[in-house]
C-alpha cells in the first residue's frame, strides 16, 4: 500500500504512532510532525526515528558511491563475489541514487529543536545515523487530540 501521510486519519486516534526513516521525505517537517501528533490518542505514544546529518542536508553522491567501491574487496570476502557485485551495482543504481539525493536531513540540533517544539518533553536517543524521539500524549482532557 502506498499513501500520503496526510491522508492517514482515525477519529479515535492510535495508541502508538510510529515512523521510521520517513519524515525526511516530507516537504514540510513541521506539518508532518503536527499530523503525527494529531493521530495519537490521549495517553498514546509517538515514536519517530529519522536520519540526521550534521554536515549537510543532502549528502553528495560520492558519500554513497565511494564507500561501496572502497568496501567491495572486504564485502567480497564476507558475502561472496556475486553478492558483493550485486551490492556494488545497487549503490551505483541511478534510481536508488536519485532517491538518496532527494533526501533532506536535519542536523541533530535542528531535529531536537523542531521535534521538541512539537512534542514538549520528548525523549531523544542518538542512534548514530539517526535520532529517535518518543513522546507520550498527556492523558485526559488535556490530550494531544
Amino acid at each position: 500500500m502506498h499513501s500520503d501521510l496526510f491522508d492517514l486519519t482515525d477519529d479515535d486516534g492510535f495508541d502508538l504512532v510510529y515512523s521510521h526513516t520517513m519524515l525526511h521525505h516530507v516537504p514540510d517537517y513541521q506539518a508532518g510532525l503536527e499530523h503525527l501528533k494529531g493521530l495519537v490518542r490521549p495517553g498514546g505514544t509517538v515514536a519517530v526515528i529519522d536520519n540526521v546529518c550534521d554536515l549537510y542536508p543532502t549528502p553528495p553522491r560520492e558519500a554513497y558511491t565511494w564507500p561501496a567501491v572502497r568496501e567491495f574487496p572486504k564485502e567480497a570476502l564476507r558475502i561472496g563475489l556475486r553478492d558483493a557485485w550485486f551490492q556494488l551495482r545497487f549503490w551505483h543504481n541511478k534510481q536508488w541514487l536519485n532517491h538518496l539525493l532527494s533526501d533532506r536531513y536535519l542536523s541533530r540540533e535542528q531535529f531536537r529543536k523542531l521535534y521538541g517544539s512539537v512534542f514538549p518533553g520528548a525523549r531523544f536517543d542518538d542512534l548514530g545515523f539517526a535520532l529517535a524521539m518518543s513522546w507520550t500524549a498527556p492523558s485526559g482532557t488535556e490530550g494531544a487530540r
